[in-house]
This record gives C-alpha cells, sequence and structure tokens, in this order.
C-alpha cells in the first residue's frame, strides 16, 4: 500500500524542480548564443580580393584595383601599377589586421570557451598579424608590378582571414558554448530524476515527465557528440585547405547546427518535465 509523504517533505522535493524551472530562461539564451552566425562575407571576399590582387596576369584576372587596372594597362606605366597594387596591399593588411584584432578580442571575451582551444585561436591569430605586416612591407619594397602582384596575391591565399579565421573563430567558440549549455542540462538531471522518483512514490503518474527525461538525456548525448567533434575540425581548418576545397567549412557548420538542435530539444525536455513534476505539487 503506497503512503502519500507529508506534504513538507514533497514540497521539499520538489523544490530542486522549482530551482530547475527557473534556470530555463538563462539556459535558453545561452542556447540562442549556440546558432551558427551567417559568414556573408567569406568566400565571396576572398575570391573578388584574390581576383584584384593577381588581376593583369595571364590567368586574365584583373590588376591590383580597378585604378590600378585603368593606371597600368591605359597609361602603361610601371610606377603607376606599383603605386596601385602598394595602395591595395596596404588596406587589405590594414583590413585583416583589424578584423584579428577584433577576432583576439571576441576570443578574449568569452567566458565559456576552452583553455586549450582559446591557447588554439590565440595562436593563430597572433601569428597571422605580423605575416601580414611583413608581406605588406615585402609588397612596399618590391620595385616591379608583377613581382608586386604576385606578393599581394599571398595576402589572401596564404592567409584566408575571411574564408577560414573568421568562421574558424566562430565556429570554435558555437561549438564550446554549446558544451557549456550541455552541461547545465546535464547537472538538471539528478534533481528531475528524484522529483520523478519522488511523484511515482507518492502514486503518482510520471510517464510523460520521465518520457521527457529520457529525452533529454538523448539530446545531451547527441549534442555532445556534436559539439565535441566540430571544435577540433574547426581548428583543424587552414588557407591551403579552402584554396584546394572552399566547402571545407561546411561539415563543421552542419555539426554545430546539429548540437544546436539537440541542445535545443533538449531544452524542451527540461521545461516539459519541469512543469509536469512542479504541476504535480
Amino acid at each position: 500500500m503506497n503512503r502519500t509523504p507529508h506534504p513538507r517533505r514533497r514540497t521539499r522535493a520538489l523544490m530542486g524542480a522549482s530551482a530547475t524551472l527557473a534556470t530555463l530562461a538563462a539556459l535558453a539564451t545561452l542556447a540562442a548564443g549556440v546558432a551558427v552566425p551567417a559568414f556573408a562575407d567569406t568566400s565571396t571576399s576572398e575570391t573578388t580580393s584574390t581576383t584584384s590582387a593577381s588581376a593583369g596576369t595571364s590567368a586574365g584576372t584583373s590588376a591590383g584595383t580597378s585604378a590600378g587596372t585603368s593606371a597600368g594597362t591605359s597609361a602603361g606605366t610601371e610606377q603607376a601599377c606599383l603605386t596601385a597594387v602598394r595602395a591595395w596591399a596596404a588596406h587589405a593588411v590594414t583590413q585583416r589586421e583589424s578584423t584579428i584584432t577584433n577576432l583576439t578580442s571576441r576570443v578574449n571575451a568569452n567566458q565559456h570557451v576552452s583553455a586549450t582551444d582559446r591557447s588554439a585561436l590565440l595562436a593563430v591569430l597572433s601569428a597571422d598579424v605580423p605575416a601580414l605586416t611583413k608581406v605588406g612591407q615585402t609588397v612596399a619594397a618590391d620595385t616591379s608590378c608583377t613581382q608586386a602582384r604576385t606578393d599581394a596575391k599571398t595576402i589572401v591565399t596564404d592567409y584566408r582571414i575571411y574564408a577560414v579565421v573568421v568562421p574558424q573563430v566562430h565556429l570554435v567558440l558555437a561549438a564550446d558554448n554549446g558544451l557549456y549549455a550541455v552541461s547545465k542540462l546535464q547537472a538538471a538531471l539528478p534533481t528531475l530524476t528524484k522529483a520523478i522518483a519522488d511523484e511515482q512514490a507518492a502514486g503518482k503518474d510520471v510517464t510523460a515527465a520521465q518520457a521527457a527525461v529520457d529525452d533529454l538525456q538523448a539530446q545531451i548525448s547527441a549534442a555532445t557528440q556534436a559539439f565535441t567533434a566540430a571544435g577540433p575540425a574547426a581548428l583543424a581548418l587552414t588557407p591551403a585547405g579552402w584554396n584546394a576545397n572552399h566547402d571545407i567549412t561546411a561539415p563543421v557548420r552542419e555539426q554545430v547546427k546539429t548540437g544546436r538542435t539537440a541542445l535545443r530539444a533538449g531544452l524542451k525536455d527540461l521545461a516539459t518535465a519541469s512543469q509536469i513534476l512542479l504541476g504535480n505539487i
């Protein structure tokens, strides 16, 4: 014969579930931040920059900038072409260094990125700045337009700041943010499990709550697997890889999207289970 626990005991048993419910808003906010960013200016920007930097060569691309093309072909002066390519290179280096500065600030400000991933990202970013500066100096010292174009092109092809580094940083941070959110879901499981056990002991129907918790566990597993794979995959992206295959970021994006979908489903399960159990108080 089941005995109904004293109301005070049942209330204390379910206080944990109430606390779990209170964390849903914060978790939902965090989950929204795991969304894969829209990189509208990645491959297009890099491709355009490559064309501009290498134009006027036998491949049929146009010279450093539109002004450089006009000066180099219409006026036919070597110095005018050099001036245009040098100006393009200086601008391209400045743009990329500014982007790297912003990315560095974002990495340092993120509270959930792992120490290992933070170190790896900062190593990439800190190495690219002096390297780009050196290329800019090389172009400025070039004495032929042909050599200047060749050197300027490496600002794009050797570093791929917009096609590789920008999405790399965003994807690693998204994966680590996701794992942090998953850890919060995982931490809620013991409270839910105990609340279900208490309700079942009190003779309550816990079928729906248990189903939600079971699915929550499955979503935690799926999200963990996806986010855990996405981080290292993003860190493995390289300019050389993008030069060979412009779609190298796609699989990583899909992993982050998969983790995000599972995370949101887990949040819904957490809300469902908590509300069912709280409704039984």
